[in-house]
């Protein structure tokens, strides 16, 4: 199926549900683009989510809360959290230390 062809003038096609899925295939080529340039960094950190967007892996840039046991933030969110438009509910009193490469986090800590 082309998806840059308009298809919702056809029968049998909604148009509502056509747009909607137009926008999560743009969403979706926008996370893999996202996936592939971090991939290209190793910035990509398995097994750990974002508990702002639910993205997982986590890629780019690890924003780990200091004062929570087990929370994190893609640089997109941790970017929007304290923003009026933002959803997003964490203690905006709390610190969080910036994560290049989880591996390198791990060993530093698990080595003090």
């Amino acid at each position: 199926m082309n998806v840059n062809k308009p298809m919702y003038n056809q029968p049998n096609v909604n148009k509502t549900m056509y747009i909607e899925l137009l926008g999560e295939i743009k969403k979706l080529r926008q996370d893999l683009n996202l996936v592939e340039f971090h991939k290209s960094r190793k910035n990509i950190h398995l097994g750990i989510n974002c508990n702002g967007c639910g993205r997982n892996p986590l890629t780019g840039i690890r924003y780990k809360c200091l004062m929570c046991p087990n929370f994190n933030f893609c640089e997109i969110c941790e970017s929007n959290y304290n923003s009026s438009e933002s959803n997003i509910v964490h203690d905006t009193k709390h610190f969080f230390v910036k994560i290049r490469n989880t591996d390198i986090y791990n060993f530093v800590c698990n080595n003090r």
